[in-house]
């Protein structure tokens, strides 16, 4: 956030990755994508663990089923 404050390039709309201890900005057109390495922090080495997490609490009615309080 203090890099949007800081740099004058960066205008709205200006879509920024942030991983541990890097950032770019992602190009609307052509944009290579994401580091892949783990060590850059924008990629996981453990991406299906992740997935089947996810996917695991859009199924559980306890976070998603409407209350009546």
């Amino acid at each position: 956030m203090l890099e949007c404050a800081e740099k004058e390039s960066l205008v709205g709309g200006t879509v920024l990755e942030v991983g541990k201890q890097h950032s770019r900005e992602v190009a609307a057109f052509n944009d290579p994508g994401p580091d892949r390495n783990p060590g850059v922090g924008t990629a996981t080495s453990n991406a299906s663990e992740g997935d089947r997490m996810v996917w695991n609490w859009l199924a559980d009615d306890n976070i998603w089923t409407a209350r009546n309080n």
